[in-house]
C-alpha cells in the first residue's frame, strides 16, 4: 500500500523505498535509536548524514530552544540588529580556523555553498570556479554545478559553463590546471574529506598545497566543512590542519544539533566585500530558534574540556580497527575508508574475486552500483541497523552515527556487519534478499552444499585481442531461470522467485554474463560475450513496445562498447524488436531464426526416419505459423507434407487469417522457385500444382496472394491446408507438430496430440505442458533449436541446455563471426531465402550439426523403429526366453 509520502509527497522515491523496505514511518526517536508505528527498535548509524551530533531528541538543544519560545523572544525580525545570530556569529568566528571576518548564516549546507560562490565572484571579479570529480556540495544549481557528478546534473542542465573540475587528491592535475587558467578562477571549493563519494581522504598535505597555489594565483580558497564540520572526525574542524586556514569555510548539519536547519558561510579579510554584504539576504536565515540551537549545539561540543570530541576520536579508532579486522576474516569484500565517526564502508566484490557459487547476483548488482541500498535493506530490516548509501559513491555505505554513541551499540553494529560481510563472502544472494522476496531464509550449510555442488567459477574469458568477436544477447526465461545462473536461490519458492522478478530484477542493468572462445572447423577461433538482458519473457510481454526497446539499445551499446562486430538477438530480444528490425543500426543484428529453423526441420526429419516414416506420409500442424520462424517452416514442410494445419494465436482471433495469407505467399513463391528443382513433392504440394490459379501465374506475387487467400478462405475444403485458433483441435490429426510461438505459457495439453505424435517444441519458454511428459509415453518429444558446435564450447554460464548443446541462434551468430560476414541476417518476419542457403552453407563449413535430444531439458535416446517380421522375430525369442526360464 502507497503511503501519503509516496502518493503525495516524492512518489519515484516513495515507490523505490516501498521496493526495498526501506520506507519505514518512525514516530519516535531517542540518541541513537528510532522507533517505528509498529514499535520495532532500530539503531541509526545514519545519523541524518551527519546531522545528529548528539543523536535524535537532544534534551539540551531542545531545552534551548523551549527556552526562547518560553520567553516569547521574536524568530523573525529582519532587518534587525539578530541577538541569538550576532551572537552565534561571533562564537563561530572565535573556533573557526584562521582569521575569520564575517559570518553569514543560510538554511541549509546547499545555500551555504550558494553563499560562498556569490562571495567569490563579488570579491574577484572573476566568473570561474574550479570543483573536484565527484565532489559533493549541494544540488541547488549553484552548488549542483560544484557537484560534479553526471549523474545529479545533466538533467538539470548544469554545470554552467564557468565551472571545471580536477580529480581529488591530485596534486598534479591541480598544478596543471592552476598553470594554464589559475587567473580566471574566482575560487577553488573542496571538501577536506570527500563525504559522498565514500568517506575519501586526500594525500597528506594535498589541502596545504591547494591554498598555497590559490593564494598564488589570487584565487579564493573555499573549504566545505558541511558534513566534517563540528566534531566529526574527531576535530573541531577538518581545516585546522591547514595553516593560515581558509578564505571562506562553509557549515551545516551538525550545528543546528539534529533539531533546527541552519547553515553558515564564513569569509575572512581577503574575501569579504560590502558589495555581498549588502546584496544578500534571506527571510529565514540567521532566525532565532536555529541560533539558539547553533549556541547550544557549541556549548556541547566545548563543554569538559571537548570531551565528546575526544570520545570521536577513540571510538572512531575503535570502529575502524575492529571494521577492518572483519575485512581481513573475509578478504575481497570491502574496504573502509574516513576518519573519526565519518567513515565509507566500500563494497569491493567483484567477478574477478574467486567465486564459490557459477555466478551471483550480488557480484553484478555491486559491479553497477545497486547492492549497496540492498545490503542496507538487509540490516534495517533483518539486523535492525540503519545505513545508507553515499549519493556519489555507487558501491559505499556511510557510517556516521551520533558523536555520542555507545560502546554497547559499536558491538550490536559489529556483530551485524560481520553477518552481512559473511553472506557477501560466500555469495549468498538467498539469504541476503530472502525479506525482500517473503522467503523464510534456508539454513546456512544448505547453501554451502548448494554452492560446492556447483563447483564452478563465473569468470570472464580473456579476450585474446587478435580474433573476431561477436556478442549475444539473452535473457532469464522465466523466474526458474535466475537458479540457471545463482544457484544459491535454489530454496526458494515460485512465489519468492516471482518477488525477485518483479522488484529486484528491475533494478539490474545489461551485463556481461559470460564470454568464451570456440573454434570452427576451419580452425578458425573468434571470442565471444553473452550480455544479460534483464528482463524475463513475461515481463518482455508486459512493459511497452519502447521500453523494451530503449533496454535492448542499451544491450546493444554495451555490447558496441566492448567491441563486438555483430550482435545475435536471442529468444524475446528477437520478439520485442520485431525481429530486430524495431532496433537501430548500431551493429550487425542476426535473429539467429535461419539456423533454428533448419536445424529443428533436420531435428523432426531425423525423428521421422528413425520412426520409419516419411515426410510425404503425415499431417503436420505449425503452430505459431505466423511468426518468423513458423511463417518459414511452412516454406520448408510445404514441399513434402501430405497435409499442413496452420495453428494461430487464439488471442489475435481473426486477424490470423490475415497473418496465414502473408505465410502462404510466401510459401507459394518459395515453392514456385525450387519445385522444379526439388523431387518427390507430397501430396500437398502436388495438389497445390495442379490449381487453375497456379498454373496461370505461378511465380507472380500478386496472383501467390491471391491463391494464398483463397486457400485459406477454403480451409481444407480443396487442398490437404486448414488453419485454426484451436490448438487442441488443430493437433488431433497431426502425426508431426512443429511449436514456435512467443506464448510464455505451457499451454500444449496431453490431450490436444495424436497418438504417437512426434512435438518439435523451439519456443523459449517452451510451450509444452509437463503433464505429456508423464501422461503420454507414447508422444515423441524433442526440444528444437539445439546445435552441437564442432568443438566442446564452455560458454562460462548455464543457459539452460544440456552439456555439449547450444542454442542455434547462438550458432547462427558465432558462424558469421567465423565467417567475417558482419552483415545483418535473418532479420523481420519473413526470413529470406538466401539468409537460409547461407547458414545451410555455413552450418555444413563450420562443423555445427544437431546435438544429442532432449526432452524437457533431458538428455532422451530416440530408437529406431523396427521392421514387422523383426518385431515378430523379437517377440518370439522374448517368449521362448520366457519359456526357458519358466
Amino acid at each position: 500500500m502507497k503511503s501519503d509520502f509516496e502518493s503525495y509527497l516524492n512518489p519515484a522515491l516513495g515507490e523505490r523505498l516501498r521496493r526495498l523496505k526501506l520506507d519505514k514511518t518512525y514516530t519516535k526517536g531517542l540518541g541513537t535509536l528510532l522507533f517505528d508505528e509498529y514499535g520495532t527498535r532500530y539503531l541509526d548509524f545514519v545519523g541524518a548524514y551527519g546531522a545528529l551530533p548528539f543523536g535524535h531528541s537532544c534534551p539540551t538543544i531542545a531545552a534551548a530552544i523551549q527556552d526562547a519560545l518560553d520567553d516569547n523572544e521574536p524568530t523573525l525580525v529582519q532587518p534587525s540588529s539578530l541577538k541569538s545570530a550576532g551572537k552565534l556569529a561571533k562564537y563561530l568566528i572565535n573556533l573557526a580556523p584562521g582569521k575569520m571576518k564575517a559570518c553569514y548564516f543560510t538554511n541549509s549546507g546547499a545555500e551555504a555553498v550558494e553563499a560562498a560562490i556569490k562571495v567569490a565572484f563579488a570579491k574577484t571579479k572573476r566568473s570561474h570556479i574550479l570543483t573536484t570529480v565527484m565532489g559533493f556540495h549541494g544540488k541547488t544549481l549553484g552548488a549542483l554545478s560544484a557537484t560534479w557528478n553526471p549523474d545529479f546534473q545533466t538533467d538539470f542542465f548544469v554545470p554552467y559553463t564557468n565551472f571545471h573540475a580536477v580529480p581529488y587528491g591530485d596534486v598534479d592535475a591541480l598544478k596543471g590546471f592552476f598553470h594554464d587558467r589559475g587567473h580566471s578562477l574566482a575560487a577553488f571549493i573542496v571538501e577536506p574529506i570527500q563525504g559522498e563519494a565514500g568517506a575519501i581522504v586526500p594525500p597528506q598535505g594535498y589541502l596545504q598545497v591547494a591554498r598555497k597555489l590559490c593564494h598564488q594565483y589570487s584565487t579564493l580558497f573555499i573549504v566545505d566543512e558541511i558534513q566534517t564540520g563540528l566534531g566529526r572526525t574527531g576535530h573541531l574542524f577538518c581545516s585546522d590542519t591547514i595553516d593560515g586556514g581558509p578564505d571562506i569555510l562553509t557549515l551545516s548539519k551538525a550545528l543546528g544539533g539534529g533539531i533546527m536547519p541552519i547553515g553558515a558561510c564564513l569569509v575572512n579579510e581577503l574575501a569579504y566585500s560590502d558589495i555581498f554584504s549588502l546584496k544578500h539576504s534571506s527571510t529565514f536565515a540567521g532566525n532565532m530558534l536555529a541560533c539558539k540551537a547553533g549556541i547550544a549545539t557549541l556549548d556541547l561540543l566545548l563543554a569538559n574540556d571537548r570531551a565528546i570530541l575526544k570520545r570521536v576520536l577513540t571510538t572512531g579508532s575503535l570502529l575502524k580497527s575492529r571494521l577492518n579486522l572483519i575485512f581481513t576474516k573475509f578478504p575481497g569484500v570491502a574496504k573502509l575508508h574516513g576518519e573519526g565517526l565519518l567513515l565509507g564502508l566500500e563494497l569491493t566484490i567483484c567477478r574477478q574475486y574467486k567465486e564459490p557459487r557459477f555466478g551471483s547476483y550480488l557480484s553484478i548488482l555491486n559491479e553497477q552500483g545497486a547492492l549497496v541500498p540492498l545490503v542496507a535493506s538487509y540490516l534495517l530490516n533483518v539486523e535492525k541497523i540503519r545505513l545508507a548509501p553515499a549519493l556519489n559513491g555507487s558501491s559505499t555505505l556511510r557510517i556516521e552515527p551520533p558523536l555520542t554513541v555507545k560502546t554497547i551499540e559499536i558491538e550490536q553494529f559489529l556483530q551485524s556487519i560481520e553477518r552481512v560481510i559473511a553472506l557477501l563472502f560466500t555469495r549468498n544472494t538467498s539469504r541476503l534478499l530472502a525479506h525482500l522476496c517473503d522467503q523464510k531464509p534456508t539454513h546456512e550449510n544448505d547453501l554451502v552444499f548448494a554452492s560446492r555442488k556447483s563447483g564452478a567459477c563465473n569468470q570472464l574469458v580473456k579476450y585474446p585481442g587478435e580474433i573476431s568477436r561477436f556478442a549475444f544477447l539473452i535473457h532469464p526465461l522465466t523466474f526458474g531461470s535466475f537458479l540457471d545462473f545463482d544457484t544459491s536461490l535454489c530454496n526458494y519458492s515460485d512465489a519468492a522467485l516471482q518477488k525477485f522478478e518483479n522488484e529486484l530484477l528491475p533494478l539490474i542493468e545489461p551485463f556481461v554474463a559470460a564470454s568464451t572462445i570456440i573454434r570452427s572447423k576451419t580452425g578458425v577461433r573468434i571470442y565471444g560475450e553473452f550480455i544479460m538482458v534483464p528482463r524475463t519473457a513475461k515481463q518482455f510481454n508486459q512493459a511497452d513496445g519502447l521500453s523494451n526497446l530503449e533496454l535492448l539499445e542499451t544491450s546493444i551499446e554495451l555490447a558496441k562498447e566492448r567491441g563486438a562486430q555483430i550482435v545475435g538477438l536471442g529468444a524475446y530480444t528477437s520478439i520485442a524488436s520485431r525481429g530486430g528490425v524495431s532496433l537501430s543500426e548500431q551493429l550487425p543484428l542476426t535473429t539467429g531464426n535461419s539456423c533454428t529453423l533448419l536445424i529443428s526441420v533436420d531435428a523432426t526429419r531425423q525423428c521421422l526416419a528413425l520412426r520409419g516414416k516419411k515426410l510425404a506420409d503425415i499431417e503436420v500442424a505449425i503452430v505459431g505459423a505466423a511468426g518468423s520462424i513458423g511463417a518459414s517452416a511452412v516454406r520448408l514442410y510445404l514441399l513434402e507434407a501430405c497435409a499442413i494445419t496452420l495453428i494461430g494465436n487464439p488471442i489475435s482471433g481473426n486477424r490470423n487469417s490475415a497473418r496465414f495469407v502473408e505465410t502462404l505467399t510466401n510459401a507459394l513463391l518459395y515453392l514456385a522457385d525450387v519445385s522444379t528443382q526439388h523431387s518427390g513433392l507430397g501430396r500437398l504440394a502436388q495438389q497445390i500444382l495442379k490449381r487453375p490459379e497456379w498454373l496461370a501465374n505461378p511465380d507472380d506475387v500478386n496472383g501467390a496472394r491471391e491463391l494464398a487467400s483463397q486457400l485459406i478462405d477454403e480451409n481444407g475444403s480443396h487442398v490437404a491446408l486448414t488453419w485454426s485458433n484451436d490448438a487442441a483441435q488443430g493437433l488431433s490429426n497431426s502425426d508431426l507438430v512443429f511449436v514456435a510461438t512467443s506464448n510464455t505459457e505451457r499451454f500444449i495439453s496431453p490431450s490436444f496430440l495424436k497418438r504417437h505424435a512426434i512435438v518439435c517444441d523451439i519456443s523459449r519458454p517452451a510451450n509444452l505442458s509437463f503433464t505429456i511428459r508423464d501422461l503420454r509415453p507414447d508422444v515423441l518429444t524433442i526440444d528444437g533449436g539445439l546445435v552441437a558446435p564442432y568443438e566442446p564450447a564452455e560458454l562460462g554460464a548455464n543457459f539452460g541446455t544440456s552439456q555439449g548443446s547450444i542454442y542455434a541462434c547462438m550458432a547462427e551468430t558465432m558462424m558469421l563471426t567465423f565467417a567475417q560476414h558482419f552483415n545483418s541476417t535473418s532479420l523481420g518476419l519473413a526470413l529470406k531465402n538466401e539468409d537460409l542457403s547461407l547458414i545451410r552453407d555455413l552450418i555444413n563449413e563450420h562443423g555445427f550439426s544437431l546435438s544429442s535430444p532432449t526432452s524437457f531439458d533431458r538428455p532422451i535416446i530416440i530408437k529406431a523403429a523396427q521392421p514387422k517380421d523383426q518385431k515378430r522375430k523379437q517377440s518370439h525369442e522374448n517368449h521362448s526366453a520366457q519359456k526357458t526360464q519358466g
